[in-house]
């Protein structure tokens, strides 16, 4: 179910970077404000917050994943909190 939530991220910043390719190197010169954004979209599309709390989980845990596997790492993810619980 990972792959769903990365397919997810990956689709809205295709959006926000105008069809631009995505890649590896692009996942890491992403911006706390592009996770922001995309955190802010997933929660006007009234994604409930476990489940949102889950993808920023599923992303950090992909993260670390890259980290090892020496691909790439980007620090800008760690900032991003998951929502409140209601």
């Amino acid at each position: 179910m990972w792959w769903l939530f990365f397919f997810l991220l990956l689709w809205f910043f295709n959006q926000q970077r105008s069809g631009q390719t995505i890649s590896l190197d692009c996942l890491g010169q992403l911006k706390t404000s592009d996770f922001r954004a995309w955190r802010a979209y997933e929660l006007s599309r009234n994604v409930a917050h476990r489940s949102l709390g889950l993808s920023i989980s599923t992303i950090k845990s992909f993260n670390v994943f890259l980290k090892k596997n020496g691909l790439v790492f980007n620090d800008a993810i760690n900032i991003l909190r998951a929502p409140r619980l209601k």
